[in-house]
C-alpha cells in the first residue's frame, strides 16, 4: 500500500496486487486501490485470418455496454472460423515482489500466469535471511524489522518529503504487524 502510494506521488502508474486473505494489519488502511487479480492488465486482442479477405474499413463504437467492431471487406467475405481471441502481452514492465522467500512462494498469481514475469524485470524486496534471491534485482536486508522498514529507506532515498501522512501510516502498520507491536 505504501510502495504503491509512493509511486503514484512520483507519477507512475502501478497496480498492487494481493491474491491471498488481506493480512487483519492492512483493516486499518485504504486498501480500495489493491487488486486481489491480474484482471485489466492485458490486452484483450482479436484475430482475423485475412487469407481470403481484403479489409477496406475498420471502426468501432461502444452501444449500450457493448463494443461493437465493424469491419468492411474490399473482396471476400469474413466468416466466424476466421476470428480467434486471445490475451497480449501484461501492461507492465517491471514487477516487485515484496516479503517472498522464494519463487514458488508466490502465490496463485503465478500459478494462474505461468507466462507472468517472461521478458520482464523482477525486483525482489525481502528481509528473510532465507530469500532464494530470484530476483534480476535482489534487495536483500537481513538486518531490517520487516519490509516496510526497507521502504521506508528507499522512500527518504529518493525524495524528500515522499512520506506523507498516508505512506507513513501504511509504513508504521506493516512495521507493527512485522515486529507484534515493536515487541
Amino acid at each position: 500500500v505504501a510502495l504503491q502510494a509512493a509511486l503514484a506521488k512520483l507519477g507512475k502508474k502501478s497496480q498492487a496486487v494481493i491474491t491471498d486473505s488481506l493480512p487483519p494489519a492492512l483493516q486499518s488502511l485504504d486498501t480500495s486501490k489493491v487488486a486481489r487479480s491480474l484482471d485489466g492488465v492485458r490486452d484483450f486482442v482479436v484475430s482475423l485470418d485475412l487469407a481470403s479477405v481484403e479489409i477496406d474499413k475498420l471502426k468501432y463504437d461502444v452501444v449500450d455496454g457493448r463494443l461493437n467492431i465493424t469491419i468492411t471487406p474490399h473482396s471476400g467475405n469474413l466468416k466466424a472460423e476466421d476470428a480467434s481471441f486471445d490475451y497480449g502481452a501484461y501492461l507492465f514492465d517491471l514487477v516487485v515482489v515484496i516479503g517472498v522467500t522464494g519463487i514458488l512462494k508466490i502465490d496463485s498469481l503465478l500459478e494462474q500466469n505461468p507466462t507472468l514475469f517472461d521478458g520482464l524485470h523482477l525486483i525482489n524486496l525481502d528481509y528473510h535471511r532465507i530469500n532464494e534471491q530470484y530476483g534480476s534485482v535482489n534487495f536483500i536486508d537481513s538486518a531490517a524489522t520487516s519490509t516496510s522498514e526497507m521502504l521506508m529507506s528507499i522512500m527518504e532515498a529518493l525524495s524528500q518529503g515522499m512520506i506523507d501522512e498516508q505512506i507513513g501510516t501504511a509504513l508504521l502498520t506493516g512495521i507493527m504487524s512485522a515486529t507484534n507491536r515493536f515487541t
